[in-house]
Protein backbone atom coordinates (compact mmCIF):
# COMPACT_ATOMS: atom_id res chain seq x y z
CA UNK A 1 0.00 0.00 0.00
CA UNK A 2 1.00 3.30 -0.81
CA UNK A 3 1.12 6.58 1.05
CA UNK A 4 0.40 10.21 -0.65
CA UNK A 5 2.30 13.54 0.14
CA UNK A 6 -1.41 14.02 0.99
CA UNK A 7 -1.83 11.04 3.37
CA UNK A 8 1.01 12.13 5.35
CA UNK A 9 0.59 16.14 5.54
CA UNK A 10 -3.21 16.41 5.83
CA UNK A 11 -4.82 13.15 7.17
CA UNK A 12 -2.51 13.25 9.29
CA UNK A 13 -0.73 9.83 10.19
CA UNK A 14 -3.19 7.50 12.13
CA UNK A 15 -4.89 5.88 9.40
CA UNK A 16 -1.65 3.98 8.80
CA UNK A 17 0.32 4.30 12.13
CA UNK A 18 -0.56 0.65 13.18
CA UNK A 19 0.98 -0.17 9.75
CA UNK A 20 4.34 1.06 10.54
CA UNK A 21 3.82 -0.15 14.11
CA UNK A 22 3.78 -3.74 12.94
CA UNK A 23 6.79 -3.15 10.38
CA UNK A 24 8.95 -1.87 13.21
CA UNK A 25 7.69 -4.70 15.51
CA UNK A 26 8.49 -7.31 13.23
CA UNK A 27 12.01 -5.68 12.43
CA UNK A 28 12.62 -5.70 16.29
CA UNK A 29 11.97 -9.41 16.42
CA UNK A 30 13.92 -10.02 13.19
CA UNK A 31 10.48 -11.15 11.28
CA UNK A 32 11.23 -9.97 8.18
CA UNK A 33 11.52 -12.51 5.46
CA UNK A 34 8.23 -11.83 3.87
CA UNK A 35 9.31 -8.00 3.65
CA UNK A 36 11.03 -6.68 0.34
CA UNK A 37 15.12 -6.08 0.25
CA UNK A 38 14.72 -2.17 1.33
CA UNK A 39 12.88 -3.12 4.96
CA UNK A 40 14.95 -5.97 5.26
CA UNK A 41 17.90 -3.27 5.31
CA UNK A 42 16.76 -1.71 7.87
CA UNK A 43 19.08 -2.30 10.89
CA UNK A 44 22.27 -1.95 8.61
CA UNK A 45 20.83 0.80 7.30
CA UNK A 46 20.10 2.37 10.58
CA UNK A 47 23.48 1.46 12.04
CA UNK A 48 25.20 3.04 8.57
CA UNK A 49 24.85 6.61 10.20
CA UNK A 50 23.76 7.64 6.72
CA UNK A 51 20.18 8.12 7.22
CA UNK A 52 19.69 11.70 9.54
CA UNK A 53 15.94 11.17 10.72
CA UNK A 54 15.88 15.09 11.91
CA UNK A 55 16.86 16.16 8.07
CA UNK A 56 14.45 13.93 6.50
CA UNK A 57 11.35 14.96 8.96
CA UNK A 58 11.98 18.47 8.93
CA UNK A 59 13.53 18.91 5.70
CA UNK A 60 10.25 17.34 3.96
CA UNK A 61 7.91 18.53 6.63
CA UNK A 62 6.53 15.52 7.42
CA UNK A 63 4.11 14.58 10.02
CA UNK A 64 5.22 11.16 11.25
CA UNK A 65 6.95 10.43 14.52
CA UNK A 66 10.75 10.14 14.61
CA UNK A 67 10.44 6.30 15.14
CA UNK A 68 8.69 5.61 11.89
CA UNK A 69 11.01 8.32 9.58
CA UNK A 70 13.53 4.97 8.48
CA UNK A 71 10.48 2.98 7.11
CA UNK A 72 9.31 5.45 5.63
CA UNK A 73 12.20 6.09 3.72
CA UNK A 74 12.55 3.17 3.00
CA UNK A 75 8.82 2.31 2.06
CA UNK A 76 7.60 5.12 0.61
CA UNK A 77 10.09 8.28 0.18
CA UNK A 78 12.80 6.92 -1.83
CA UNK A 79 10.19 6.71 -4.26
CA UNK A 80 8.87 10.12 -4.30
CA UNK A 81 12.75 11.75 -5.08
CA UNK A 82 13.31 12.06 -0.84
CA UNK A 83 16.84 12.18 0.42
CA UNK A 84 17.51 10.39 3.61
CA UNK A 85 20.40 13.06 4.65
CA UNK A 86 22.06 16.22 3.58
CA UNK A 87 25.18 13.99 2.69
CA UNK A 88 23.55 11.20 0.34
CA UNK A 89 21.72 12.21 -2.83
CA UNK A 90 19.72 8.81 -3.80
CA UNK A 91 18.47 10.19 -7.01
CA UNK A 92 21.80 11.01 -8.09
CA UNK A 93 23.19 7.24 -6.73
CA UNK A 94 19.85 6.15 -9.13
CA UNK A 95 21.25 8.25 -12.32
CA UNK A 96 24.71 6.66 -11.64
CA UNK A 97 23.36 3.11 -11.47
CA UNK A 98 20.86 2.47 -13.88
CA UNK A 99 20.80 -1.34 -13.21
CA UNK A 100 19.51 -0.24 -9.52
CA UNK A 101 17.27 2.03 -10.75
CA UNK A 102 15.48 -1.06 -12.95
CA UNK A 103 15.41 -2.84 -9.87
CA UNK A 104 13.48 -0.27 -7.85
CA UNK A 105 15.82 -0.98 -5.20
CA UNK A 106 16.00 1.69 -2.66
CA UNK A 107 19.57 3.53 -3.34
CA UNK A 108 20.74 3.85 0.40
CA UNK A 109 19.75 0.65 1.11
CA UNK A 110 21.75 -0.24 -1.98
CA UNK A 111 24.64 1.30 -1.31
CA UNK A 112 25.21 0.03 1.98
CA UNK A 113 24.13 -3.54 1.18
CA UNK A 114 26.33 -4.00 -2.12
CA UNK A 115 27.25 -0.12 -3.64
CA UNK A 116 30.00 0.38 -1.06
CA UNK A 117 31.79 -3.05 -1.10
CA UNK A 118 31.30 -2.79 -5.05
CA UNK A 119 33.45 -0.28 -5.43
CA UNK A 120 30.16 2.47 -6.73
CA UNK A 121 31.07 5.86 -5.81
CA UNK A 122 29.62 7.93 -3.03
CA UNK A 123 26.68 9.99 -4.12
CA UNK A 124 27.22 13.39 -2.49
CA UNK A 125 24.63 15.54 -3.05
CA UNK A 126 25.09 19.00 -4.66
CA UNK A 127 24.80 20.43 -1.11
CA UNK A 128 27.22 18.19 0.34
CA UNK A 129 29.87 19.19 -2.45
CA UNK A 130 29.69 22.34 -1.49
CA UNK A 131 29.87 21.79 2.24
CA UNK A 132 33.30 19.50 1.50
CA UNK A 133 34.56 22.77 -0.91
CA UNK A 134 33.86 24.66 2.62
CA UNK A 135 34.96 22.42 4.89
CA UNK A 136 38.48 22.52 2.67
CA UNK A 137 38.45 26.36 3.25
CA UNK A 138 37.69 25.61 6.88
CA UNK A 139 39.88 23.09 7.23
CA UNK A 140 42.62 25.65 5.88
CA UNK A 141 41.27 28.36 8.64
CA UNK A 142 41.17 25.82 11.36
CA UNK A 143 44.72 25.18 10.88
CA UNK A 144 45.78 28.46 10.73
CA UNK A 145 43.80 28.98 14.26
CA UNK A 146 45.31 26.17 15.67
CA UNK A 147 49.01 28.29 15.22
CA UNK A 148 46.95 31.11 16.95
CA UNK A 149 45.93 29.13 19.84
CA UNK A 150 49.60 27.67 20.63
CA UNK A 151 50.41 31.30 20.53
CA UNK A 152 48.00 32.26 22.96
CA UNK A 153 48.35 29.34 25.34
CA UNK A 154 52.10 30.39 25.34
CA UNK A 155 51.42 33.82 26.44
CA UNK A 156 48.78 32.24 29.38
CA UNK A 157 51.82 30.06 30.25
CA UNK A 158 54.45 33.19 30.16
CA UNK A 159 51.68 34.94 32.84
CA UNK A 160 51.93 32.11 34.94
CA UNK A 161 48.37 30.36 34.33
CA UNK A 162 48.20 27.38 34.35
CA UNK A 163 47.22 25.27 30.95
CA UNK A 164 43.61 22.97 31.10
CA UNK A 165 44.10 19.47 29.98
CA UNK A 166 40.85 17.91 30.10
CA UNK A 167 39.96 13.98 29.23
CA UNK A 168 36.73 13.24 28.26
CA UNK A 169 36.02 9.77 29.42
CA UNK A 170 32.75 7.69 28.13
CA UNK A 171 31.98 5.33 31.30
CA UNK A 172 35.00 3.19 30.58
CA UNK A 173 38.38 2.33 32.11
CA UNK A 174 40.69 4.83 31.93
CA UNK A 175 43.84 3.60 30.63
CA UNK A 176 45.70 7.13 30.67
CA UNK A 177 47.31 6.67 33.80
CA UNK A 178 50.77 7.51 33.53
CA UNK A 179 49.81 10.18 31.00
CA UNK A 180 47.54 11.71 33.39
CA UNK A 181 50.60 11.96 36.18
CA UNK A 182 52.49 13.38 34.10
CA UNK A 183 50.26 16.43 34.23
CA UNK A 184 49.76 16.32 37.37
CA UNK A 185 52.74 15.87 38.86
CA UNK A 186 53.66 19.25 36.60
CA UNK A 187 52.28 22.61 38.04
CA UNK A 188 51.98 24.66 34.26
CA UNK A 189 49.12 22.23 34.30
CA UNK A 190 45.59 21.56 35.61
CA UNK A 191 44.62 17.85 34.83
CA UNK A 192 40.66 16.70 34.69
CA UNK A 193 38.75 14.24 34.04
CA UNK A 194 34.65 14.53 32.94
CA UNK A 195 33.10 11.81 33.33
CA UNK A 196 30.31 11.33 31.00
CA UNK A 197 27.42 8.22 30.53
CA UNK A 198 28.43 5.58 27.80
CA UNK A 199 25.64 4.92 25.29
CA UNK A 200 25.74 1.64 23.27
CA UNK A 201 25.41 1.95 19.49
CA UNK A 202 23.40 5.20 18.34
CA UNK A 203 21.32 4.81 21.17
CA UNK A 204 19.95 8.42 22.58
CA UNK A 205 18.87 6.83 26.28
CA UNK A 206 20.96 5.96 28.95
CA UNK A 207 19.56 3.38 31.08
CA UNK A 208 19.94 1.91 34.43
CA UNK A 209 22.81 -0.69 33.26
CA UNK A 210 24.77 2.54 32.08
CA UNK A 211 24.21 4.57 34.71
CA UNK A 212 25.03 1.75 36.97
CA UNK A 213 28.42 1.38 35.22
CA UNK A 214 29.36 5.31 35.25
CA UNK A 215 29.06 5.18 39.04
CA UNK A 216 31.01 2.57 39.41
CA UNK A 217 33.61 4.46 37.59
CA UNK A 218 33.24 7.00 39.27
CA UNK A 219 33.92 5.16 42.58
CA UNK A 220 36.95 3.68 41.00
CA UNK A 221 38.37 7.44 39.96
CA UNK A 222 37.57 9.01 43.29
CA UNK A 223 39.61 6.25 44.93
CA UNK A 224 42.64 6.26 43.21
CA UNK A 225 42.96 9.45 43.72
CA UNK A 226 42.16 11.16 39.86
CA UNK A 227 40.66 14.72 40.01
CA UNK A 228 37.08 13.78 38.20
CA UNK A 229 34.52 16.08 37.11
CA UNK A 230 30.86 14.46 37.01
CA UNK A 231 29.85 15.22 33.39
CA UNK A 232 26.40 14.76 33.59
CA UNK A 233 23.09 15.32 36.29
CA UNK A 234 21.16 12.45 36.09
CA UNK A 235 18.51 14.76 38.01
CA UNK A 236 17.56 17.03 35.48
CA UNK A 237 19.29 14.39 32.63
CA UNK A 238 21.96 17.44 31.53
CA UNK A 239 25.50 17.08 30.79
CA UNK A 240 27.83 19.68 32.85
CA UNK A 241 28.38 23.33 30.99
CA UNK A 242 32.27 21.82 30.13
CA UNK A 243 33.60 25.44 28.83
CA UNK A 244 32.34 27.20 31.93
CA UNK A 245 33.08 24.22 34.44
CA UNK A 246 36.61 23.51 32.94
CA UNK A 247 37.41 26.43 30.88
CA UNK A 248 39.80 23.36 28.30
CA UNK A 249 42.73 24.73 26.51
CA UNK A 250 43.23 21.21 25.78
CA UNK A 251 40.60 18.28 25.36
CA UNK A 252 41.83 14.68 25.12
CA UNK A 253 39.02 12.37 23.22
CA UNK A 254 39.50 8.87 24.49
CA UNK A 255 37.09 7.38 21.18
CA UNK A 256 36.61 8.69 18.02
CA UNK A 257 32.68 8.22 17.88
CA UNK A 258 31.21 11.67 18.49
CA UNK A 259 27.64 10.02 18.78
CA UNK A 260 28.39 8.99 22.26
CA UNK A 261 29.53 12.17 23.71
CA UNK A 262 26.62 14.55 24.75
CA UNK A 263 26.17 17.34 22.15
CA UNK A 264 27.39 20.11 24.02
CA UNK A 265 30.91 18.31 24.18
CA UNK A 266 31.05 17.32 20.69
CA UNK A 267 33.98 18.73 18.67
CA UNK A 268 31.78 20.95 16.85
CA UNK A 269 30.04 22.68 19.49
CA UNK A 270 32.63 23.56 21.55
CA UNK A 271 34.87 26.61 20.35
CA UNK A 272 37.68 26.66 17.94
CA UNK A 273 39.65 28.23 20.40
CA UNK A 274 40.34 24.27 22.31
CA UNK A 275 43.25 22.06 21.21
CA UNK A 276 41.68 18.82 20.34
CA UNK A 277 44.00 15.66 20.62
CA UNK A 278 43.22 11.97 20.03
CA UNK A 279 45.09 8.60 21.35
CA UNK A 280 43.24 5.42 18.91
CA UNK A 281 41.67 3.11 21.63
CA UNK A 282 43.21 0.36 19.94
CA UNK A 283 46.95 -0.47 17.76
CA UNK A 284 44.93 -0.51 14.24
CA UNK A 285 47.71 -1.85 12.11
CA UNK A 286 45.81 -3.41 9.28
CA UNK A 287 45.56 -1.65 5.83
CA UNK A 288 42.14 -3.58 5.74
CA UNK A 289 40.55 -1.83 8.46
CA UNK A 290 37.47 0.14 7.95
CA UNK A 291 38.45 3.87 6.85
CA UNK A 292 36.18 5.19 9.44
CA UNK A 293 39.01 3.94 12.51
CA UNK A 294 41.46 6.47 10.63
CA UNK A 295 38.96 8.88 8.81
CA UNK A 296 36.25 9.47 11.83
CA UNK A 297 34.69 12.88 10.58
CA UNK A 298 36.10 15.31 12.92
CA UNK A 299 40.17 14.30 11.27
CA UNK A 300 40.23 18.12 9.92
CA UNK A 301 39.60 19.31 13.61
CA UNK A 302 42.21 17.29 15.33
CA UNK A 303 45.35 19.25 16.75
CA UNK A 304 47.12 16.22 16.83
CA UNK A 305 46.53 12.33 16.80
CA UNK A 306 49.49 10.43 19.09
CA UNK A 307 49.59 7.26 17.60
CA UNK A 308 51.08 3.49 18.32
CA UNK A 309 53.06 2.67 15.27
CA UNK A 310 54.56 3.48 11.67
CA UNK A 311 51.69 1.39 10.36
CA UNK A 312 48.83 3.70 11.83
CA UNK A 313 50.78 6.57 10.28
CA UNK A 314 50.86 5.19 6.83
CA UNK A 315 47.30 4.02 7.01
CA UNK A 316 45.91 7.93 8.08
CA UNK A 317 48.19 9.18 5.55
CA UNK A 318 45.74 7.29 2.70
CA UNK A 319 42.25 6.55 4.35
CA UNK A 320 41.99 10.14 6.33
CA UNK A 321 40.74 13.31 4.90
CA UNK A 322 43.43 15.29 5.83
CA UNK A 323 46.16 12.46 5.22
CA UNK A 324 48.70 11.89 8.09
CA UNK A 325 49.22 15.76 8.93
CA UNK A 326 48.61 16.00 12.36
CA UNK A 327 49.81 12.37 13.50
CA UNK A 328 52.52 11.98 15.80
CA UNK A 329 53.94 8.64 15.64
CA UNK A 330 54.76 8.30 19.87
CA UNK A 331 54.12 4.73 20.76
CA UNK A 332 51.41 2.85 22.86
CA UNK A 333 50.09 5.17 25.28
CA UNK A 334 47.40 3.06 26.52
CA UNK A 335 50.10 0.01 27.44
CA UNK A 336 52.44 1.86 29.30
CA UNK A 337 50.99 0.42 32.52
CA UNK A 338 51.12 -2.47 31.53
CA UNK A 339 55.14 -2.60 29.99
CA UNK A 340 55.89 -0.46 33.37
CA UNK A 341 53.99 -2.71 35.52
CA UNK A 342 54.50 -2.91 39.81
CA UNK A 343 52.60 -4.59 42.29
CA UNK A 344 50.42 -2.55 44.17
CA UNK A 345 47.50 -2.47 46.68
CA UNK A 346 45.04 -2.06 44.24
CA UNK A 347 45.91 -5.05 42.29
CA UNK A 348 43.87 -7.99 41.06
CA UNK A 349 43.61 -10.00 44.66
CA UNK A 350 43.64 -13.49 42.96
CA UNK A 351 42.04 -16.44 44.87
CA UNK A 352 45.39 -18.99 44.72
CA UNK A 353 48.47 -17.59 45.86
CA UNK A 354 51.22 -18.03 42.47
CA UNK A 355 53.08 -20.10 45.01
CA UNK A 356 50.27 -22.78 44.85
CA UNK A 357 51.70 -23.74 41.21
CA UNK A 358 48.05 -23.10 39.61
CA UNK A 359 47.21 -21.37 36.86
CA UNK A 360 45.40 -18.77 35.52
CA UNK A 361 43.17 -18.14 32.62
CA UNK A 362 41.72 -15.01 32.12
CA UNK A 363 38.30 -15.39 29.81
CA UNK A 364 37.39 -12.77 27.70
CA UNK A 365 33.70 -12.66 25.50
CA UNK A 366 32.71 -9.68 23.57
CA UNK A 367 29.36 -8.20 23.46
CA UNK A 368 28.50 -8.62 19.86
CA UNK A 369 25.74 -11.09 19.99
CA UNK A 370 23.82 -12.16 16.73
CA UNK A 371 20.98 -10.25 16.24
CA UNK A 372 18.71 -9.11 13.68
CA UNK A 373 20.43 -6.68 11.12
CA UNK A 374 23.61 -7.05 12.60
CA UNK A 375 26.38 -7.60 10.01
CA UNK A 376 27.70 -11.24 10.10
CA UNK A 377 31.20 -9.23 9.74
CA UNK A 378 30.45 -7.23 12.75
CA UNK A 379 29.68 -10.23 14.86
CA UNK A 380 32.79 -11.53 16.98
CA UNK A 381 30.81 -12.70 19.84
CA UNK A 382 31.04 -16.95 20.96
CA UNK A 383 29.60 -16.20 24.07
CA UNK A 384 25.96 -17.97 22.82
CA UNK A 385 27.92 -20.82 21.06
CA UNK A 386 30.59 -21.88 24.65
CA UNK A 387 28.64 -19.81 27.76
CA UNK A 388 27.74 -23.28 29.45
CA UNK A 389 31.19 -24.90 28.44
CA UNK A 390 33.33 -22.68 30.16
CA UNK A 391 31.47 -22.81 33.64
CA UNK A 392 31.01 -25.95 33.64
CA UNK A 393 35.11 -26.47 32.62
CA UNK A 394 35.83 -24.19 35.47
CA UNK A 395 33.13 -25.70 37.69
CA UNK A 396 34.68 -29.34 37.16
CA UNK A 397 38.47 -28.21 37.11
CA UNK A 398 39.20 -26.50 40.73
CA UNK A 399 42.96 -26.46 40.21
CA UNK A 400 42.80 -23.66 37.44
CA UNK A 401 41.56 -20.27 38.59
CA UNK A 402 39.14 -18.03 35.96
CA UNK A 403 39.20 -14.56 35.86
CA UNK A 404 35.73 -13.79 33.65
CA UNK A 405 36.52 -10.36 31.71
CA UNK A 406 33.13 -9.56 30.05
CA UNK A 407 33.36 -6.70 27.72
CA UNK A 408 32.07 -3.57 29.46
CA UNK A 409 28.69 -3.96 26.86
CA UNK A 410 27.84 -7.63 27.35
CA UNK A 411 25.64 -7.19 30.25
CA UNK A 412 23.96 -4.00 28.30
CA UNK A 413 23.29 -6.44 25.61
CA UNK A 414 22.12 -9.30 27.41
CA UNK A 415 19.96 -7.42 29.60
CA UNK A 416 18.69 -5.12 27.33
CA UNK A 417 18.91 -5.73 23.39
CA UNK A 418 17.12 -8.20 21.42
CA UNK A 419 19.60 -10.60 20.60
CA UNK A 420 19.19 -14.15 18.83
CA UNK A 421 19.52 -15.79 22.66
CA UNK A 422 16.86 -13.77 23.43
CA UNK A 423 14.46 -14.27 20.65
CA UNK A 424 14.84 -18.01 20.63
CA UNK A 425 14.10 -18.32 24.33
CA UNK A 426 17.88 -19.04 25.77
CA UNK A 427 17.67 -16.27 27.99
CA UNK A 428 15.51 -13.38 29.91
CA UNK A 429 16.91 -10.62 31.37
CA UNK A 430 17.31 -11.46 34.16
CA UNK A 431 20.40 -14.03 32.40
CA UNK A 432 23.64 -11.74 32.59
CA UNK A 433 23.10 -11.25 36.41
CA UNK A 434 22.40 -14.57 37.32
CA UNK A 435 25.08 -16.33 35.36
CA UNK A 436 27.68 -14.17 36.37
CA UNK A 437 26.14 -14.65 39.62
CA UNK A 438 27.08 -18.42 39.55
CA UNK A 439 30.63 -17.43 38.14
CA UNK A 440 31.07 -15.53 41.38
CA UNK A 441 30.20 -18.47 43.57
CA UNK A 442 32.97 -20.76 42.39
CA UNK A 443 35.48 -21.46 44.62
CA UNK A 444 38.11 -20.87 42.12
CA UNK A 445 36.54 -18.28 40.38
CA UNK A 446 35.73 -14.29 39.82
CA UNK A 447 34.13 -12.01 37.45
CA UNK A 448 35.79 -9.01 36.92
CA UNK A 449 34.31 -5.80 35.85
CA UNK A 450 36.82 -3.42 37.43
CA UNK A 451 38.13 -0.52 35.49
CA UNK A 452 41.76 -1.56 35.20
CA UNK A 453 42.45 -4.88 33.77
CA UNK A 454 46.35 -4.38 32.69
CA UNK A 455 47.06 -6.02 36.45
CA UNK A 456 45.36 -8.91 34.74
CA UNK A 457 47.18 -9.27 31.90
CA UNK A 458 50.38 -8.99 33.99
CA UNK A 459 49.64 -11.70 36.26
CA UNK A 460 47.60 -14.07 34.63
CA UNK A 461 48.91 -17.31 32.91
CA UNK A 462 47.10 -17.28 29.32
CA UNK A 463 44.29 -15.34 27.81
CA UNK A 464 40.78 -16.82 25.70
CA UNK A 465 39.17 -14.07 24.24
CA UNK A 466 37.08 -13.35 21.17
CA UNK A 467 37.88 -10.38 21.30
CA UNK A 468 40.09 -9.02 18.73
CA UNK A 469 41.13 -5.23 20.05
CA UNK A 470 43.01 -7.49 22.67
CA UNK A 471 44.57 -9.37 19.80
CA UNK A 472 47.24 -6.20 20.09
CA UNK A 473 47.48 -5.23 23.94
CA UNK A 474 47.69 -8.89 24.85
CA UNK A 475 51.27 -9.42 23.43
CA UNK A 476 52.48 -7.05 25.66
CA UNK A 477 51.76 -9.37 28.34
CA UNK A 478 53.96 -11.90 26.39
CA UNK A 479 51.59 -14.97 27.28
CA UNK A 480 50.26 -17.30 25.44
CA UNK A 481 46.43 -16.31 23.83
CA UNK A 482 43.81 -18.14 22.14
CA UNK A 483 41.00 -16.38 20.10
CA UNK A 484 37.56 -17.87 19.36
CA UNK A 485 36.61 -17.50 15.94
CA UNK A 486 32.43 -17.93 14.78
CA UNK A 487 31.65 -19.93 11.54
CA UNK A 488 30.46 -17.99 8.96
CA UNK A 489 32.51 -14.91 10.09
CA UNK A 490 35.28 -13.28 7.73
CA UNK A 491 38.22 -11.84 9.89
CA UNK A 492 40.36 -10.65 6.83
CA UNK A 493 39.86 -7.13 8.12
CA UNK A 494 41.70 -8.28 11.52
CA UNK A 495 43.78 -10.70 10.35
CA UNK A 496 47.54 -9.50 9.66
CA UNK A 497 51.18 -11.29 11.21
CA UNK A 498 49.50 -10.20 15.08
CA UNK A 499 47.09 -13.11 14.32
CA UNK A 500 49.56 -15.55 13.78
CA UNK A 501 51.03 -14.56 17.41
CA UNK A 502 47.67 -16.42 18.77
CA UNK A 503 46.63 -19.99 19.26
CA UNK A 504 42.92 -20.38 17.54
CA UNK A 505 39.81 -22.41 17.59
CA UNK A 506 36.13 -22.07 17.14
CA UNK A 507 34.02 -20.68 19.51
CA UNK A 508 32.30 -23.96 19.88
CA UNK A 509 35.07 -26.26 19.14
CA UNK A 510 35.54 -27.22 22.63
CA UNK A 511 37.79 -29.97 22.19
CA UNK A 512 40.32 -27.72 21.03
CA UNK A 513 39.94 -25.60 23.49
CA UNK A 514 40.54 -27.91 26.13
CA UNK A 515 43.94 -28.87 24.20
CA UNK A 516 44.78 -25.02 24.67
CA UNK A 517 44.08 -25.27 28.19
CA UNK A 518 45.99 -28.31 29.50
CA UNK A 519 48.68 -28.76 26.72
CA UNK A 520 49.72 -24.92 26.49
CA UNK A 521 48.55 -23.56 29.41
CA UNK A 522 48.91 -26.02 32.47
CA UNK A 523 51.62 -28.15 30.85
CA UNK A 524 53.16 -24.78 29.40
CA UNK A 525 54.00 -26.53 26.27
CA UNK A 526 53.67 -22.43 24.71
CA UNK A 527 55.08 -23.52 20.85
CA UNK A 528 54.16 -20.14 19.59
CA UNK A 529 56.34 -18.41 22.02
CA UNK A 530 58.90 -17.49 19.72
CA UNK A 531 56.57 -16.50 16.81
CA UNK A 532 55.04 -14.10 19.30
CA UNK A 533 58.05 -12.38 20.72
CA UNK A 534 59.11 -12.12 16.79
CA UNK A 535 55.99 -10.31 15.56
CA UNK A 536 55.83 -8.12 18.89
CA UNK A 537 59.27 -7.01 17.91
CA UNK A 538 58.55 -6.31 14.44
CA UNK A 539 54.94 -4.92 14.46
CA UNK A 540 53.85 -3.32 18.05
CA UNK A 541 58.13 -2.72 19.76
CA UNK A 542 58.20 0.95 19.27
CA UNK A 543 58.78 3.18 21.82
CA UNK A 544 57.96 0.85 24.50
CA UNK A 545 56.49 2.29 27.68
CA UNK A 546 57.65 5.43 27.03
CA UNK A 547 54.64 6.91 24.75
CA UNK A 548 52.75 8.87 27.55
CA UNK A 549 56.50 10.80 28.73
CA UNK A 550 56.59 11.38 24.76
CA UNK A 551 53.34 12.98 24.15
CA UNK A 552 53.93 14.95 27.45
CA UNK A 553 57.29 16.54 26.30
CA UNK A 554 56.09 17.01 22.62
CA UNK A 555 53.18 19.18 23.94
CA UNK A 556 55.38 20.88 26.74
CA UNK A 557 57.99 21.51 23.77
CA UNK A 558 55.04 23.21 21.45
CA UNK A 559 53.88 25.16 24.61
CA UNK A 560 57.00 26.33 26.75
CA UNK A 561 60.17 26.56 23.94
Amino acid sequence: MKFTKYDLNIKGFDMYNNEYEVILKDINNGNISNYDNSIQAYNKVKDSNLFDEDFYINHYNLKIPKKYALIHYLKEGFLEGKNPSMEFDGNEYLKSNPDVKRSNFNPLAHYVLYGKGEGRDFPFSVTRKLQNKIDSLENEIYINRITQNISLLRDKVLKGKKVNVVFILPAMMFVYKELYNLFDNDDKFNVQIVLVPHRIGNRSDIDDVAKDKYYQILGYLKENKYNVIEGYDFSNFNPIDLELRCSPDIIFYVLPYMRIYPENMKVYNLPGDILYAYIPYGEFLESTLEDNLYNFGWNERIWKIFCSSPDYLKNAAIKSNVGSSNVVVSGSARMDSLVNYEPSKYDYNWIFNKDENKKRIIWAPHHTLSRPGLNESEIFSTFDENYKFFYEFAKDNPNIEWVVRPHPLLKEVLSNVNTNMKIDGVITEDFADDYFFKWNSLPNARVHEELDYFDLFATADAMITDCVSFKSEYLFANKPGLILERNNVIYDEYKSSIFDAWYKAKGNDFDKIEQFINDVVVNEDDYLKETREKIFKEKLDFNTGNASKTIYEYIKNELFD
